[in-house]
């Protein structure tokens, strides 16, 4: 299995055995700076497997202040969790995934990798952080730039094949590659487009991925470099939208359709 590991990520992780299975610890970083790491328990008895978290992410968050007696937080703690098959467990705090088969665990290891990243992103929340503009401003000037010759689609996976990772917009026009487009503001969201290009790359999925990005710094340097040269373009929203949008037009439309 810990070749198998190594082969699932398109980051390098050390993988080494442990009491209860294998600890797993990737090149990505959680909100406390650590490496995000994780173990794969088993098997049991039944012969299947489960992979939890070290039991130091929620009691982080927690001293964070990000604990879960607002509404809003605890509605999306609670939506991450369900969505990546996982649960709290409420005596240890520790984030454990379902019971499953050997075959499974790669696939489902890349998944509780993107569950852990984006449960750390709770603590920044705040008010004004959940009521940004940005993904309406983006979708708003993409869909007057690209009326009546795209369509573009909310909350939808690209195909099937690639419904793990969820694009925030859809793009797609006649004789051309579907675009997977992320509106990006942190780490978590870009390497989720970083996922979604591995998964399209390991089945042979015809898509052209983009990360727009809020801000130049809205993800680390490390990242910038990472989704620079992985993803199909990378373009910056703030001060920059004209641009942005046009890049955006370019890769949708393809550059002779894109650019007027």
């Amino acid at each position: 299995m810990k070749n198998e590991l190594c082969k699932a990520f398109c980051e390098t992780i050390s993988v080494r055995e442990v009491g209860a299975g294998l600890a797993v610890s990737t090149t990505s970083a959680s909100i406390n700076g650590d490496p995000v790491g994780f173990y794969v328990v088993g098997p049991e008895n039944d012969g299947r497997y489960r992979i939890e978290d070290s039991g130091q992410l929620v009691p982080f968050l927690f001293a964070a202040g990000a604990d879960l007696d607002n509404s809003a937080r605890r509605t999306a703690f609670e939506a991450i969790l369900a969505e990546h098959g996982a649960s709290l467990d409420e005596d240890t705090l520790e984030i454990v995934s379902d019971p499953m088969p050997m075959s499974s665990v790669p696939g489902a290891a890349i998944r509780f990798v993107s569950l852990l990243i984006r449960l750390s992103d709770l603590a920044m929340w705040s008010h004004e952080r959940v009521a940004s503009n940005f993904k309406q401003d983006a979708t708003a000037r993409l869909k007057e730039r690209l009326a009546g010759q795209a369509s573009i689609e909310e909350g939808v996976p690209v195909t099937d094949a690639l419904g793990d990772w969820e694009p925030d917009l859809v793009i797609r026009a006649e004789h051309r590659e579907p675009v997977a487009l992320f509106l990006v503001q942190n780490d978590s969201r870009a390497m989720e487009a970083m996922l979604l290009q591995a998964d399209a790359e390991k089945y042979s999925a015809p898509v052209t991925v983009v990360a727009l990005r809020e801000r130049n710094n809205s993800i680390s340097q490390r990242m910038q470099a990472k989704v620079s040269n992985r993803l199909d373009a990378s373009p910056v929203f703030e001060g920059f939208e004209q641009d942005a949008i046009g890049r955006i037009a370019v890769e949708a439309l393809g550059k002779n359709r894109g650019l007027h």
